[in-house]
């Protein structure tokens, strides 16, 4: 008599190939998700970057003084070198929109996270920034 069908060993071995294959590509989907996470992040510290970059750019060019913040904030007026502007002042300005925290979705990045904005070159108004970028317990470099 012939049996038709497969031994216990036989069902064994594709259960632990399947398991393996799983388990590599598990591994595998985690390593992405991490790495679309700390992507999600840096673009969150340069989009807070360029957010405050362009209200200096639109102050400078008088684009921002029917909103009454531009005395405030270029620094050349008070003889500053460099100021902190938080992510909070930027979103109330619509500069713009709260930042998703990538760690948690559930979420938004800290208001407190802030850019500090340093004149450069006073003859062309040229600004360099350190951000710093706080979502959950993760903080950019430019933290101190």
């Amino acid at each position: 008599m012939k049996n038709k069908g497969f031994t216990l060993v036989e069902l064994l071995a594709v259960i632990v190939i399947l398991g393996v294959l799983i388990g590599v590509a598990s591994i595998s989907y985690i390593g992405y998700l991490k790495k679309g996470r700390d992507k999600s992040f840096k673009v969150g510290v340069n989009s807070l970057s360029d957010a405050a970059l362009s209200l200096y750019s639109s102050c400078n060019n008088d684009t921002m003084t029917r909103k009454g913040i531009c005395d405030e904030i270029i620094l050349n007026t008070k003889g500053e070198t460099s100021r902190a502007i938080t992510l909070s002042e930027l979103v109330d300005l619509g500069l713009i929109d709260e930042i998703s925290d990538p760690y948690n979705t559930n979420n938004f990045c800290s208001g407190s996270s802030y850019v500090i904005v340093t004149l450069s070159n006073d003859l062309n108004y040229k600004y360099d920034t350190k951000t710093c970028l706080m979502c959950g317990d993760k903080r950019s470099e430019g933290c101190d």
